[in-house]
């Protein structure tokens, strides 16, 4: 199993806190993703793998990427979303119920479902039919993937950018009948929130910026707004990121569950 940590040279900013953040994780493969730069890469990683920019999110992944990977199941998160906390025996006990039911994927958002499967570390739930703030059956959040069922995906989807991926309802229709997809129940474990996306503290995530800015007012960054503040003053982010400064809807929006 392999964490796969995808940017671009262009957020190249944000490479020191992916150093400081993604270090913390042993006991697991940690893999950097970038297309071809000169620019210092983060320390510490396993594995550097580059991508043709040249060709599209999707292609990235089929031709570049994939074939470099020997792990069956990986963690796919992108350079705006930074694991504060990653519990890898969690993981591996996720992983273990995943290839024991044929799972292809598995959200790190909480949900609540009815079609529930108890490891007796975490239970997972089946989204398709859960109650959820988030879902959609394909996004770009931080997820445990089938390898071979992500590299499917896009071979059957071959022209997607990453915005796309998330607004084609062809791409959406086709996880939704073809793919098995679950996430993290609901249960006695606290949740925190980030921009809305609700989160347990096996795999708890600060999304950091959105379209390449910082979101502000800082409240929206919820139960990691501390975290945010701490990058923010240690890595100068406001001379380095836009600011928006137009996100209150993301609290008005936003309804926890009870």
């Amino acid at each position: 199993m392999s964490i796969l940590l995808f940017s671009h040279s262009d957020c190249s900013y944000l490479w020191p806190i992916i150093e400081e953040y993604f270090l913390k994780i042993v006991g697991i493969e940690l893999i950097f993703i970038s297309n071809k730069t000169l620019i210092k890469k983060p320390n510490g990683f396993n594995q550097y793998i580059e991508y043709d920019d040249n060709l599209c999110y999707a292609q990235r992944w089929t031709k570049n990427i994939i074939p470099q990977i020997n792990s069956d199941y990986i963690i796919i998160v992108n350079d705006k979303n930074i694991l504060l906390n990653c519990d890898v025996e969690v993981i591996k006990s996720i992983i273990n119920t995943m290839s024991n039911h044929n799972i292809d994927r598995c959200s790190l958002n909480v949900f609540e479902g009815i079609d529930i499967l108890d490891n007796s570390i975490v239970k997972l739930c089946n989204v398709k039919n859960a109650n959820s703030i988030t879902y959609i059956p394909y996004d770009v959040c931080p997820a445990i993937w089938n390898k071979y069922s992500f590299n499917t995906l896009f071979l059957n989807f071959p022209n997607e950018t990453y915005r796309t991926s998330e607004l084609n309802n062809d791409l959406q229709q086709y996880c939704y009948k073809n793919l098995k997809i679950f996430g993290i129940q609901k249960d006695k474990e606290k949740i925190y929130y980030c921009h809305g996306r609700p989160y347990t503290n096996y795999f708890k995530i600060l999304h950091i910026t959105t379209q390449g800015e910082l979101t502000f007012p800082k409240d929206v960054y919820m139960d990691m707004k501390d975290e945010f503040e701490y990058i923010f003053l240690k890595y100068d982010l406001e001379k380095k990121i836009k600011i928006n400064s137009t996100c209150n809807w993301i609290l008005s929006n936003f309804k926890p569950y009870k």
